[in-house]
């Protein structure tokens, strides 16, 4: 459920909730904040990540490392240890890690941008051929820092008022389950055999726009209707 009110902070974060610029700020920064997002930072990202989709340099989000013809192939792993080995492993990492990991060491990032943090837009993680976060941004990923404080202080309240198996059970753990759904549907839009991804020679923004995958779910989930696109947008 809570991934409900991510999507509508998504949309603010896109400037398609309303006509009204200070409203859709308000909200997308209250929802998002709530939800342990840093609002202006991920507007940010997100719109990098749309205005390279596919990218192998200068993509934002789901950039594959390139293969070192000096390393062990990644299919050597599954060999060694088995896919299903492998796979379980990925599940755990990606969903359950993947979403902090991107927010705090800009995990799947492109290398244009070095080690990329959500949180903190300085040395030492400000160390990119690109910035992620330039001029007037840097304020903003510190704007949204504020948010984020201030619900992690309300978190503590509640917990010294009640507890914190309250918390965990009301709050942290439904909050990890948004997080592995938020991280899953944009795995699985970016990540097949059969997508592309291009170096900066090979790359437009219609061919990365084009090269994302929408999925249906399957009945397991409940959910037999095809996942809506929350894929690239014009930068």
């Amino acid at each position: 459920m809570a991934t409900g009110p991510w999507v509508i902070g998504h949309e603010c974060g896109h400037s398609a909730f309303c006509e009204q610029k200070w409203l859709q700020t308000t909200v997308g920064y209250i929802l998002h904040s709530a939800l342990m997002v840093p609002y202006f930072s991920w507007q940010r990202s997100h719109a990098v990540h749309h205005s390279k989709t596919n990218h192998m340099t200068e993509g934002e989000t789901h950039v594959p490392r390139p293969w070192d013809a000096n390393e062990m192939r990644p299919n050597a792993h599954r060999l060694d240890r088995g896919q299903n080995f492998v796979a379980c492993i990925r599940l755990v990492t990606h969903l359950v890690l993947g979403w902090p990991a991107y927010i705090i060491a800009g995990a799947t990032g492109g290398p244009a941008y070095g080690n990329t943090n959500h949180m903190w837009p300085f040395t030492p993680f400000d160390n990119g051929k690109k910035q992620l976060f330039p001029g007037v941004w840097k304020k903003k990923v510190l704007l949204s820092d504020f948010g984020i404080v201030a619900m992690a202080g309300l978190v503590f309240w509640w917990a010294k008022q009640t507890s914190w198996t309250s918390v965990f059970a009301l709050y942290l753990a439904p909050l990890m389950v948004t997080n592995c759904w938020l991280v899953l549907y944009t795995w699985l839009q970016h990540t097949d055999v059969d997508i592309p991804h291009f170096d900066k020679d090979n790359w437009t923004w219609v061919k990365g726009a084009f090269h994302t995958v929408d999925r249906p779910y399957g009945q397991g989930l409940g959910l037999d209707r095809p996942h809506v696109s929350m894929g690239p947008q014009s930068p």
